[in-house]
């Protein structure tokens, strides 16, 4: 009889449009098949994508999972005893949520009252850049960090000792590796880099590779530790269809006035009271059957607080579920059971997929936006008959 640890680490092979997927767990806390499926990418650098059933991106999550996730890798970052200031930068698009959830998470088992996070994204503000990376293997490749916007972040993040770099999962580390020099050229003062994840698919010798670029001591944390190794299909199709990913950076202040993220929050500012009424009252507006399902979508970068009103709604006792919007084209398939094509929100006329919903299901569907109105292409709330919120603030 084979036992679990076995089965753990029991390589596995994924057959994929592109090629083959050949994985090794060699550590988890989640078995591989709970924490993430997988499905192919219409890109030649990477045509691969691993579908995280956790992370509530591409695949509806119950907002419960998700939290239990950012509770897990919290408690991993605050047993490492984290020196103060502390700065926590997440990767847009896809885990802008995830690293805004452990943050919090963070904040509720200790307290850090010099932490701050922030957000890279891909959209233009008329506010100073702190700094800008690229990343080489992304359809969308400019991450964009702004500087904090209040006195007291630009304080944390100028005297930062800590940096923790929070993406959905981690399978060469150079773009987070890019961003830790960035961060270090800027904030000379920083110490100690914690790179999290949900997957982490670096071996020993790439880890002590990325420690060593960086200079400083450099730790891990992770739900599941593992390799892959990824082989193209020979003769393969190299048609790829079109699809627009990038916009035209015109600055976005009027349509974005909120700072969900892309100009820092700091620990201090949390108010949870706030937080309570404001959800209360979302909860209030909303036409709902309690008979029925929900599904709460994010938009985009703009995910943690759509996810905050999942939570509250399922705590309420419905049976709810998150996702989010997203830029990424991927092959309907393996873990990708179907895909919706439309025009994105933020006004660049980009094409936008929501994955794993379909039109005609019993679920009540709610769109949740950071954006103040939409524009006239943008037609996902009639495909799917959905609700709207707008947010017009944090909270």
């Amino acid at each position: 009889m084979m036992s679990s640890s076995d089965r753990l680490h029991r390589p596995e092979t994924v057959s994929l449009p592109g090629g083959r997927l050949d994985i090794a767990v060699t550590r988890s806390d989640w078995p591989l098949g709970d924490l993430c499926g997988f499905a192919g990418r219409y890109n030649p650098a990477r045509a691969y994508l691993f579908v995280s059933k956790v992370l509530g991106k591409h695949y509806p999550v119950k907002p419960s999972v998700m939290g239990s996730v950012h509770d897990l890798l919290a408690g991993k970052i605050s047993a490492l005893d984290i020196q103060s200031p502390a700065v926590v930068i997440a990767m847009a698009e896809t885990a802008t949520g995830l690293g805004h959830g452990v943050f919090e998470a963070c904040l509720r088992q200790r307290h850090y009252p010099d932490w701050l996070f922030l957000h890279t994204t891909r959209y233009t503000l008329e506010r100073p850049f702190a700094f800008q990376i690229s990343e080489d293997h992304c359809h969308a490749r400019e991450h964009l960090i702004y500087e904090p916007s209040s006195g007291r972040g630009r304080d944390i993040f100028n005297s930062a000792r800590t940096l923790i770099l929070v993406d959905d999962e981690m399978s060469t580390g150079n773009t987070l590796l890019n961003l830790a020099k960035a961060f270090a050229a800027r904030t000379p003062a920083v110490e100690r880099l914690i790179l999290v994840s949900l997957t982490c698919w670096l071996d020993e010798e790439r880890r002590a590779a990325l420690a060593a670029g960086f200079g400083r001591p450099t730790e891990f944390v992770s739900v599941l530790d593992g390799t892959f190794s990824f082989t193209p299909k020979a003769g393969g199709s190299n048609e790829i269809p079109s699809f627009r990913s990038v916009g035209d950076w015109a600055p976005k202040d009027d349509l974005l006035p909120g700072n969900f993220g892309r100009l820092g929050l700091c620990s201090s500012e949390a108010n949870h009271a706030k937080r309570s009424e404001r959800l209360r009252q979302m909860r209030l507006k909303l036409d709902l059957d309690p008979r029925r399902p929900v599904l709460v979508l994010g938009t985009g970068e703009f995910l943690h607080h759509p996810y905050l009103l999942a939570r509250y709604l399922e705590e309420e006792g419905f049976e709810t579920c998150f996702q989010s919007t997203t830029r990424t084209p991927a092959r309907v398939g393996q873990d990708l059971a179907a895909a919706l094509r439309f025009t994105d929100n933020y006004y660049d006329g980009l094409d936008n997929f929501l994955y794993n919903v379909s039109a005609d299901s019993d679920s009540q569907k709610i769109i949740c936006y950071e954006t103040v109105s939409l524009p006239p292409d943008h037609d996902l709330p009639g495909l799917i008959n959905a609700q709207t919120v707008f947010f017009e603030e944090a909270f």
